[in-house]
Order: structure tokens, then sequence, then C-alpha cells
């Protein structure tokens, strides 16, 4: 949705490979200002290392895309494109022989790349490998070679294989952020926050002026461990080293998050100042004008994003969101449309299309979208998972239980393991709380909460399937937890509040419920569900209360 909380690192607008510069695994994007010297000076941050003076890149000098020597030798381009041709049209013998070729000669680079794309997608895993252990062998400098190679160890493999990968090429290539950053990327995707922190501690050090180590790095802090303080510190600082729309534009989306309106305004000014052609700037801007009620400025800004980029999908997106919400339904329907019709592969905007004809009641149209979106997503592209999470929560809201854990089943499979999977596994394990599979409901929200510990939404479906086991003691532990990680989060704290008074009054649980509703009372006091269970509690202990 539109909310800032779900946007900030990662929302309607955000697209991961932005934090590794446009590439998959990493990279620059090729802005000559991500590449100026830093501003003004240096301010010592507690774990990042401000440039040294005989700090070059260790492991080489990085490029842009469009830099990169052994992608950009072209002596033989006939050779690589004829290549291609064949393996697009299934001459795999041919396109084998015709790459072979193109390296004998000197060619371009990316055909190891491509080549040993096309052994892995005929399912012949060692060709694969073979091919990018000649690559590296070949080129051992390569950086791009070494990440290629990690990132189809992940998919065939596993995450063991992929680290062997990004160990073997720091060894080659020493403290290279260009593979610091990804394996960060990798380490984080499945919790391992210490691992990620200090691979991107390295990444900073290494290549201080690279603003998306800093994006990363941030986006660890605040999404995943909630540090928002320390994810502060490292975007202010990271601002100070380089100038670069996109970290401003990271760091004002905290801000926003945080509700510090007027601070992410000036972020987001000094942003669309530093890169005024990047479409996205404009399209956060108005997220978070429309997040604090600018409905107006909000749409000015996205008008103005896409005079910038006019087939960007998110901007046409987050104006359709932002139309559904204030009532404008055809309007809204006419944006989101448009959005698909510019991008097909475009996951959320398939998912907001959706996800719209719900909530309007048009329960086969919407079905309907979301088979489309999902038969024009490609597997792992982002959104995917929010097409199914949303067509399988709206089958079991029919009474469709079966079809529902079908599609969630094929929504895990289409998607990448990691952090991408908690919503549906999350979603899943509630529709099975609510039948009463109480065993199933566990095993799903456990696999949740090996990605993401901290995760309050997990943490709040953990503690209700405790209590309704009948572990009372454990949900207690589990839902402290969620209301520590979710202060504001208005039903954990009745959740836990009336686990308190019910349960454990024995225990100092009829003060402590005393004080978490007053805490819930804070965030939202006219909600139906807190006057209820506040009821309860002053008729049950009147005189604690």
């Amino acid at each position: 949705g539109i909310r800032m909380a779900g946007f900030i690192c990662g929302g309607l607008g955000w697209r991961w490979d932005r934090l590794v510069g446009g590439d998959r695994l990493g990279g620059e994007e090729g802005n000559e200002r991500t590449r100026r010297r830093p501003r003004g000076k240096y301010v010592v941050v507690s774990g990042i290392m401000p440039p040294s003076s005989s700090s070059s890149i260790g492991g080489g000098t990085r490029f842009s895309p469009k830099e990169l020597p052994p992608f950009g030798n072209s002596e033989e381009p006939s050779l690589f494109r004829r290549a291609m041709m064949a393996k697009h049209a299934g001459e795999f013998e041919l396109a084998r022989g015709l790459f072979e070729r193109a390296l004998a000669r000197g060619g371009d680079g990316r055909a190891w790349v491509q080549w040993a794309r096309m052994e892995n997608g005929l399912g012949n895993v060692e060709a694969a490998r073979a091919v990018f252990e000649r690559a590296v062998e070949a080129e051992p400098q390569n950086s791009q070679l070494w990440v290629r190679w990690a990132e189809v160890e992940r998919k065939k493999r596993g995450v063991a294989s992929a680290r062997g990968i990004f160990v073997r090429a720091v060894n080659a290539l020493g403290e290279n952020a260009f593979v610091l950053q990804p394996w960060g990327l990798l380490e984080a995707s499945i919790g391992r926050l210490d691992d990620a922190r200090t691979l991107f501690q390295r990444a900073v050090s290494a290549s201080p002026t690279d603003p998306y180590n800093y994006m990363a790095w941030g986006r660890l802090e605040c999404r995943q461990a909630r540090r928002i303080d320390r994810a502060r510190q490292i975007y202010a600082f990271g601002v100070q080293q380089c100038e670069s729309g996109a970290l401003l534009m990271a760091y004002a989306q905290l801000e926003a998050s945080e509700e510090n309106y007027d601070l992410a305004r000036d972020l987001f000014c000094q942003a669309r100042e530093a890169d005024p052609r990047d479409s996205m700037i404009w399209q956060a801007s108005g997220v978070m004008e429309a997040s604090d009620g600018n409905s107006e400025r909000a749409r000015e800004l996205f008008e103005r994003g896409l005079l910038a980029k006019p087939n960007d999908p998110s901007l046409w997106q987050a104006w359709g969101v932002l139309e559904e919400r204030i009532g404008n339904i055809d309007r809204a329907r006419y944006l989101l449309s448009k959005a698909t019709t510019v991008d097909p592969t475009h996951g959320p905007a398939w998912a907001a299309l959706g996800n719209l004809e719900w909530q309007l009641g048009n329960f086969e149209d919407a079905i309907h979208v979301f088979w489309r979106g999902a038969d024009r997503v490609r597997f792992g592209s982002r959104g995917i998972e929010a097409i199914y999470l949303g067509w399988a929560s709206l089958e079991a809201e029919m009474g469709n239980i079966a079809r529902a854990r079908e599609i969630f089943s094929k929504g895990l499979r289409s998607s990448p393991r990691g952090m991408r999977q908690n919503k549906l596994l999350i979603k899943w394990a509630s529709i099975e709380f609510d039948q009463g599979q109480l065993d199933r409901a566990f095993e799903l929200i456990s696999m949740s909460l090996r990605y993401d510990r901290r995760d309050p939404v997990a943490l709040h479906v953990l503690g209700r399937i405790q209590i309704r086991m009948h572990h009372l003691v454990d949900a207690r532990k589990t839902l402290s937890k969620a209301a520590s990680y979710a202060p504001k989060d208005l039903y954990v704290l009745v959740e836990l509040a009336e686990l308190e008074w019910q349960e454990f009054s024995f225990d100092g649980g009829v003060e402590n419920a005393s004080k978490l509703y007053e805490r819930a009372r804070s965030v939202l006091p006219a909600e139906t569900k807190l006057q209820l269970s506040l009821a309860d509690f002053e008729k049950a202990c009147p005189p604690a209360y």
C-alpha cells in the first residue's frame, strides 16, 4: 500500500536492484555524482570508517556498468549477438560454439555469463559451473563474474554454496565492495544480520564514496534490525561522503516513516536537486505527501515525475493507490491499469489493481487480474509475492481454503527464499490458525521467523498460536517481544493486555495490563476492539484499574 512504513526501503516505488546500483547483485548506475569527492569534513560515526588516504577500492577500481572493461570490449560483437540469437531460437549447440568462438577471440566477456545462464536454464548445472570456473580462471579480477556465479549457485544449490563463491571472490579480489555488498545482501536475506552488518561495514570501508553501500546497510538497520537511530547515523554519514539523490531519498524515506515530515521534505528537496531526472525520487516524495494528507501536492509530484519518465510503472501505481484512498475509484482503476500497460511485468501494479477490484466486491474480476499478473510477472521479480498474497487471501475469504493453499504454495515457489516470502508465510499461518490447524500454522510462522526473528506481525501470530495451544508463558514472552518491536501496534498491545490480566493476575498481570491499555489508548483511543477489551478489563478488575 501507500503507507510509508511499508514503503521505506522496499515498498511502492523501491526497487531492490537500486540498492546495488542498477544491477541485481552489485554495481553503480554510472551517475557521475556518485564519484564526486566527499563534501565537508569527515564525521566519525561508531562502526563506520572514514576513507583513509591510502585506500583505493581494495581489490581494484570500481566502474559503472557502462565502463566495466570485460563487458565493454566489443572486438567481436557479431559473434556474441549471433550466439544470443541462437540461444533464444533454441539452437543450443550452435550457441555453445558461438560463445566459445567469441571468447577465444577475446570478444565480449558477457558471453561467459550468458553461456552459463543458458546451461543453467537447461538444467545442466555442472556444465554451468564449469563455464563459470573457466570464466574466473580466465578473468579472476572480474567481480561481475563472481557475483553472477554466486547468484546462480544460490538459486540451484542454496545459500551455503553461494557463500562459498563469495569467499573465493574475496580471496581473489581482496576487499572489493562490488563483492562485499551483494554478499551482505545474501546474508541479510536469511536473517544473519550480524554477518551482513560486518560485510556492509567492510564495503563502506573499501568504497566510502559509493552511496549504495550506505543504502544497503541503512536498509538492514531500519527494516530488519529496526535500529532507526543507527540507520539515521549511517545515512547522515553517507550523504557527507557522496552527493547522491538516491541516498538522500533513502534518508528522507526513513525520516518520513518516523513522521519527521519537515526534515523529510528538506531531504527530498535536496534529492530532487541532486538528480531531477530520477522519477523514483518524485514518486517517493509524492508518497510521503500522501501519507501526510497532502493529496494535491502528491498529485503534483507524481505528474512531475511522469514528465521525467512517462513509462515508469511505479509512478502510475503510486498515483493510482492515492486516488483509491481518497475515493476516486474510476481514476484509480485507470491509473493502475496504465501501470500494467506500460510494464506488464510490474508485479506491484497487478497486485494493487487486483486488491482494488477485491475491495469493490468484484471477486471474479480480482481473481482474473491476479491470474494475469502471475502469468506475466517473472519468477523472483519484484511484487510477484504480492500478487500471490492477494490472490490466496481472496480465495480464502471466499471459502476456497484448498485453492488458497495451492496458491500460497505456488507463491512461495515463485518468490526467492528470504525476506520476500515473509508476508506469504504470515498470512498463510493466519489462515491455518483460523481453520484450527495449529501445528501447520506453527510450522509456517516458524519458517517466517527464521528470516526475520524481529517481525512484530509474525511474533503476534505466533503469540496467538501459543495461546490457543495453551503455551501461555511462551505466549507472554512472544507478545512482549512483539510489543517492544512495534510499540504502537494497537492489536499487539490489546492481545498482550488481555493475556496479562486473564492469565497472569497472580504475577503482576493486572498492573501490566493497565499500563498496556494506557499505551493503546494513546495510539487509537476510539478503536472498537480497544474499547470492548477495556470494558471487560474494567468490569473484571475495577479496584486495580
